[in-house]
């Protein structure tokens, strides 16, 4: 996750603290953190308090915890529970096949949570989004091209367990309708 994303949900730490806020964070490799889950705590380590500041193996690359997600904090996709976060410019530790995905414009593994401001309408921030997302469009046209972003709740993203009952649901509904 990027190390606003605990920020973003308005998620506070049961123990610990989450991931700092700064573009120096986001160095490939930078930061061997780790935040665990509430139940990852409780059942893994005990909820032993000083789980924090231990080194804990992810596939073979040493991280350290830094901090315990609330109780009933399951991540920001319903449906799955994950147990562990650790920050995006990780992930050539944390996969096989290294963090190529951080340089290569083709990827789309990486989905944007973000909170409207203040007084800004999700229409004019879906105009902003298209805008930019136009204009990446036009500087990297080998990459973007036809490529564009939504502005939508969470709720409605294809993500997560949601998006998969999201057929069968109308289905269902339309029957017993």
């Amino acid at each position: 996750v990027s190390s606003s994303f605990f920020d973003v949900l308005r998620v506070r730490p049961a123990l610990g603290r989450f991931f700092a806020s700064n573009a120096a964070g986001d160095a490939p490799g930078a930061h061997p953190e780790v935040v665990v889950s509430w139940d990852l705590w409780r059942g893994r380590f005990q909820a032993d308090t000083a789980v924090l500041g231990a080194t804990v193996p992810i596939n073979g690359y040493p991280f350290t915890i830094i901090g315990v997600a609330p109780q009933g904090f399951r991540g920001s996709m319903p449906g799955i529970a994950v147990e562990l976060w650790v920050p995006a410019s990780m992930l050539g530790q944390i996969i096989p096949t290294g963090g190529w995905m951080l340089d290569d414009r083709k990827t789309r593994m990486f989905r944007v949570l973000a909170r409207l401001a203040r007084g800004v309408s999700r229409e004019a921030a879906d105009a902003d989004v298209r805008g930019i997302a136009g204009a990446i469009a036009k500087a990297n046209p080998n990459t973007n091209q036809g490529m564009s972003a939504t502005v939508m709740p969470l709720w409605e993203s294809h993500y997560g367990l949601h998006d998969q009952l999201r057929a069968p649901l109308a289905v269902l509904g339309g029957v017993l309708a």
